[in-house]
């Protein structure tokens, strides 16, 4: 199993129990229970809320028992106020109202009268004498010049004061101590805090249930695109490379599904070329085979006799069988990617016009004519390996020969375009069709089967180069020379400080 078949084995490893199992516990191979992605993410919202929820209710409660101090602290300093008015509209005349201290009662008939003042008018009850007693130990009665009159002692801590006019002058003021609550207010604050906090929990109740409905609902949202890639993994696996899963959303999801719609693409590519390759293989082996199995056969039963002549003939079949084995393990090694490359400096010219001369005797026997356009005044240097480089030369010029019909021609040339070097080799007919341009690189691709294969073409040739160029960060294209033939044209990194005008 390849590197993909091993990534889609462990994602469906890790998804299976979520197949297999109820929606928020799966069992694994060692009997051992654990979360689905459905439960973890149901859990993590549920918690999530929970802790929103409690954090709500902390907050308003500590927020409530401030508001609500401060609310009867201002109510009390309301009542205050009512009775400054009292003892202002009471005492008009007294100069100061130093005489109520030493008079208490009449302190708390005023106190009793004061701070029920205009109470229907602001819609309050009016206070109990238990609750006007327990208020009175929180005020104090200060003369003009802040000495204390009557009421609580001073030093405790005052919340807000009130001055008392007298004919448009201040015969003193009454200050608001902070104090602990009343037994009336206390039995208030009590009783309104049990409703409230009622109507609190009540309302954390169901904003965790409305909570746990909505998380619900979105959790199955989620997880429905993870259960379909699980599915589709599956499928994978069982080879069904043609699955395709329906993206209805544009998140990480969708893009994850919109992958895995490549990946099933991919193989299912992979899958249709490795059939092809393994029949085309199989049929390039077939045929050398059959020839030396008839040869021999023939020889064996005294058909044909033993001379130099068929052996010569088993002898190509052999070394057509060869060039077709050593193209299958020079392309496996490209493909590995164990080719070592020679990191050097290569005169691009220079080599391309060694490689022309080497194949001048083999193109004469053709007598293919030969247009060299080297400028060997200039330049070429590019970084790579010599012998490979020489290699893609020599399998380029090949293929020319070996399909460039008799008494053609063949034209070479190098030039410097955008810090490229660009080498073309053009020949005359025949000519390639517009549709086999984009497939020469293709392997065993063969424009006419049965003539490249009566030339000893294997059709791993140009497949080769492909892979050469490739190796040096290059870039090979085939176009229709105008010579009538084909134009391979090959674009190499130029080495810029090195190259010569």
């Amino acid at each position: 199993m390849g590197s993909g078949g091993f990534i889609l084995l462990h994602y469906e490893s890790t998804l299976s129990g979520y197949n297999q199992s109820s929606f928020f516990v799966s069992s694994t191979n060692h009997h051992k229970m654990k979360l689905t992605i459905f439960g973890k993410l149901y859990l993590a919202i549920f918690l999530a809320t929970s802790v929103a929820i409690v954090f709500m209710v902390v907050v308003t409660n500590w927020n409530f028992e401030q508001s609500f101090a401060k609310y009867e602290r201002e109510a009390d300093l309301e009542r205050i106020e009512c009775l400054a008015k009292h003892l202002a509209a009471k005492y008009p005349d007294q100069p100061d109202l130093s005489f109520l201290g030493n008079n208490p009662t009449q302190w708390l008939t005023d106190i009793s009268i004061g701070l029920n003042c205009d109470a229907e008018a602001r819609g309050e009850p009016l206070l109990s004498e238990s609750a006007i007693y327990k208020l009175s130990g929180a005020i104090r009665l200060l003369d003009e010049n802040g000495v204390l009159i009557k009421g609580a002692p001073l030093g405790d801590q005052q919340y807000g004061q009130v001055i008392i006019p007298s004919k448009n002058q201040s015969v003193g003021s009454i200050q608001l101590i902070l104090a602990d609550q009343s037994e009336n207010s206390r039995e208030i604050t009590k009783n309104f805090k049990l409703q409230q906090g009622g109507y609190l929990y009540l309302i954390a109740l169901f904003s965790a249930l409305l909570s746990l409905l909505v998380a619900l609902v979105v959790v199955r949202q989620l997880v429905t695109p993870v259960k379909k890639l699980t599915e589709g993994a599956t499928s994978l696996l069982k080879g069904e490379f043609a699955t395709q899963i329906n993206v209805a959303s544009g998140d990480e999801l969708g893009d994850l599904s919109r992958r895995f719609n490549q990946l099933s693409a991919y193989l299912q590519r992979n899958e249709e070329l490795r059939g092809e390759w393994i029949a085309d293989i199989s049929h390039e082996l077939r045929t050398p085979i059959s020839v030396l199995r008839s040869e021999t056969e023939a020889m064996l039963d005294g058909v044909r006799p033993p001379n130099l002549k068929h052996i010569r003939s088993l002898h190509a079949e052999t070394m057509s069988l060869k060039q077709l084995v050593d193209d299958l393990y020079q392309l496996s090694l490209s493909d590995a990617g164990d080719i070592e490359l020679v990191d050097e400096v290569v005169e691009l010219g220079g080599l391309l016009d060694s490689a022309l001369f080497a194949a001048e005797s083999l193109l004469d026997e053709k007598q293919i004519t030969v247009v060299n356009l080297l400028d060997l005044d200039k330049t070429y240097p590019v970084r790579g390996d010599e012998s490979r480089l020489y290699q893609l030369f020599t399998n380029l010029l090949g293929n020319s020969h070996r399909y460039t019909d008799a008494g053609g021609s063949i034209q070479v040339a190098i030039k410097t375009e955008s810090e490229q070097v660009v080498v073309e080799i053009a020949d005359s007919a025949p000519g390639v069709p517009d549709d086999a341009l984009p497939r020469l690189f293709e392997r065993l691709f063969r424009v006419d089967k049965s003539r490249s294969r009566a030339l000893g073409g294997s059709g791993l040739g140009l497949s080769i180069c492909r892979n050469l160029v490739e190796m040096h960060g290059g870039k090979i294209e085939a176009h229709h020379s105008d010579l009538g033939g084909l134009l391979i044209r090959v674009r190499l990194p130029l080495l810029v400080d090195a190259a010569k005008p």
